[in-house]
């Protein structure tokens, strides 16, 4: 029944190019979802309790409307696959909570997963996406979270899209949430496949935390949303993840400046506390209306950050009436005077601007030149600034000159004052070098072949115009090694005076289907590789840098992999069976520079660690199950596991020599 099932939806998703509607979320969507507040323990006392409250206290009134219940509520799947509600938490099924929830005027949402399991453990939607659609259709689901928990070996494009197709099938209009934690960099495909993408993992209950699974606080990930901007607009959005507004750990100071900076984001507002017992300051906290109207400001463009001077943030946020909306916010732990200048938010100084504040809801004495206010700690100011607007007054690439070795990749970024000047940018051979937008003003650069090329950038009413000139040279790495980019088109490989300089991305070598980049050379019969690891930029939890010995470049091959990792320590890593599950052992942290080797002998993998090259420390050995064809790959490999940076890795003292004696 599976197997067949799967196969229908496999070949519908290739004759239908169906997409999201497109008319679900012109603004981004506000509303509650149950896991911040009751993770699984939810029922349908909660949800009711919560839509009355929705009601009751001015939340339905401010804009918010979905009500979605997170993991937990499923249990199992009848003879037919169809899915089933856990009849104590649900005794009236999922269809009747639905129907009350509608009988609120809000509507209905529910939680699913891309793969086999949910993230808590109950059935996923893997080859029932058809008949999980259809059920949540019938039972008057307006918005369906899916997530991406127990997916090895899973493309999240290609699973995502089969979900969203199979809720176009429906005919009902369900809003698809895609929450894969930003792994595969959503906002770059996800338009017309969801409404909304998670962009990082999991949000916390906490200032500025870094969880050593991924988890963090909301000024980390407002962090990493910096430069997305260009990803969001009218029917679709980044998402920062839920609220933590009114749960346990933030001051009220911080509670205001995250709902501040998430309205600043254009993100959808979620609620994630328990509405039913929240106090009226945390009501007028998250119904607050000239905050809001920042959030649900139709013209769509997500706020982009002016300046960070040592933690006091400055920010922007065009809206449709021509103001700008301003959010000077102090990460420090100390009071700060701050301010903003009319000309770097695209106004004329010298002429009279009004200001008005947003969480006081009132005018401010007008400014002439520059806004300056004194912000607490963890504090915000939010205001909205009207005035005449100005011509773009500068325009540059910050390098007018760049050099690329082929295959290659490189960032530039063009400055632009004010910041939010649209641009045009072209290149003069895409032959040569392509170009992609990767950011706010900053854009991805592909060495295709040597040669020279001019990109150009020009604002769009084409008064102002500016080039840079790139060269292309052969790469420098030395035969036999070459660079593999592997389910990520991010990585740089260079080689200079005995050091390999190795940037890239990539979510992760683990799971069943591997994102990293490999710098590798072929190898026969038994051998191992050393290397001294000099540096790591990346600072995620479990970015890896390190050796592996590797059947081939596939991104599910055998392999095993000794690495460094920034907050979990050395582990040694390994895949026995093609396609199958990772294994690992960590051992304790470590410092730069440090000295890596793997051997390989027969079906038997040593790994060691050294802090002078001479003396070697055994960390132990892995016997794999399958035997290595007798070519294989030896090399470094570096993966970011964060969408939003590049490790750049350092290694010399490469060493590779074989076992077997001629």
């Amino acid at each position: 029944m599976i197997k067949k099932i799967y196969l229908f939806l496999l070949l519908a998703a290739q004759v239908i190019a169906y997409g999201q509607f497109p008319e679900l979320a012109p603004t981004p969507p506000m509303g509650w979802n149950s896991w911040n507040a009751f993770a699984l323990n939810i029922n349908s006392k909660i949800v009711k309790a919560v839509a009355d409250s929705m009601v009751s206290k001015g939340l339905k009134a401010a804009g918010y409307r979905y009500i979605v219940i997170d993991d937990g509520w499923q249990i199992a799947r009848d003879k037919d696959g169809r899915i089933i509600a856990d009849s104590t938490r649900f005794p009236e099924g999922i269809k009747y909570l639905a129907d009350y929830v509608h009988s609120k005027g809000l509507k209905f949402g529910i939680y699913t997963c891309c793969g086999t399991k949910t993230c808590g453990g109950r059935p996923g939607s893997f080859c029932y996406e058809v008949i999980d659609a259809k059920t949540y259709a019938e039972w008057g689901v307006d918005i369906i979270k899916e997530d991406w928990c127990f997916t090895d070996g899973l493309d999240t494009r290609t699973q995502y899209k089969i979900m969203s197709d199979a809720i176009k099938a429906t005919g009902r209009p369900m809003l698809l949430s895609l929450c894969e934690w930003g792994i595969s960099s959503p906002w770059e495909w996800g338009k017309g496949i969801g409404a909304m993408w998670r962009t990082t993992s999991d949000i916390q209950d906490c200032f500025d935390c870094v969880r050593n699974w991924g988890g963090m606080g909301f000024i980390p990930i407002l962090e990493k949303n910096v430069n997305l901007a260009p990803f969001a607009g009218p029917g679709y959005w980044n998402d920062p993840d839920m609220l933590e507004v009114g749960n346990e750990a933030l001051t009220i100071t911080e509670c205001r400046s995250h709902f501040s900076m998430w309205c600043m984001l254009a993100a959808p507002l979620i609620a994630g506390n328990n509405i039913s017992i929240m106090n009226n300051t945390i009501r007028d906290i998250l119904t607050a209306p000239e905050i809001i109207a920042i959030d649900q400001d139709p013209l769509g463009i997500q706020g982009t950050r002016i300046r960070n001077d040592s933690g006091l943030q400055v920010w922007q946020k065009p809206l449709k009436d021509g103001s700008i909306a301003v959010a000077l916010l102090n990460v420090t732990n100390s009071v700060a005077n701050m301010y903003v200048t009319l000309e770097e938010i695209g106004f004329k100084k010298d002429g009279t601007s009004s200001i008005r504040d947003l969480w006081n809801r009132k005018d401010l004495e007008a400014v002439t030149d520059t806004f300056k206010t004194e912000v607490e700690p963890h504090g915000v100011v939010v205001v909205k600034i009207v005035g005449k607007k100005a011509p773009a007054s500068a325009l540059k690439f910050e390098q007018a000159l760049m050099e690329l070795n082929r295959g290659n990749h490189q960032l530039i970024k063009i400055s632009v004052s004010p910041i939010n000047t649209p641009l045009t940018v072209t290149s003069s051979n895409a032959d040569v070098l392509s170009l992609s937008l990767d950011g706010v003003n900053t854009y991805r650069l592909l060495a295709r072949k040597e040669g020279n090329c001019i990109i150009k950038a020009s604002t769009t009413d084409g008064k102002m115009i500016t080039s840079c000139n790139v060269h292309i040279a052969p790469s420098n790495i030395p035969a036999p090694w070459k660079l593999n980019d592997i389910k990520d088109d991010k990585a740089s490989a260079n080689y200079e005076d005995g050091v390999y300089s190795i940037e890239g991305g990539g979510a992760d070598i683990w799971g069943a289907s591997d994102q990293f980049a490999f710098l590798n050379r072929e190898v026969v019969k038994d051998n191992y590789i050393s290397t001294r690891v000099l540096s790591q930029t990346n600072t995620d939890p479990w970015a890896k840098t390190g050796l592996m010995i590797r059947e081939s470049v596939a991104p599910n091959s055998i392999f095993v992999m000794l690495c460094v990792t920034p907050g979990n320590g050395v582990s040694l890593q390994w895949r026995d069976i093609t396609g199958g599950i990772c294994n690992k052992k960590d051992f304790s942290s470590t410092s730069f520079p440090i000295f890596l080797k793997l051997l390989k002998n027969s079906s038997i993998f040593s790994a060691y660690k050294s802090v002078d090259g001479n003396q070697w420390e055994s960390l132990g050995d892995v016997t794999l199950n399958h035997a290595f064809n007798e070519k294989y790959l030896v090399g470094m490999e570096i993966a970011s596991h964060s969408s939003h940076m590049l490790n750049l890795s350092k290694f010399d003292h490469v060493k590779v020599e074989s076992l077997v004696k001629e």
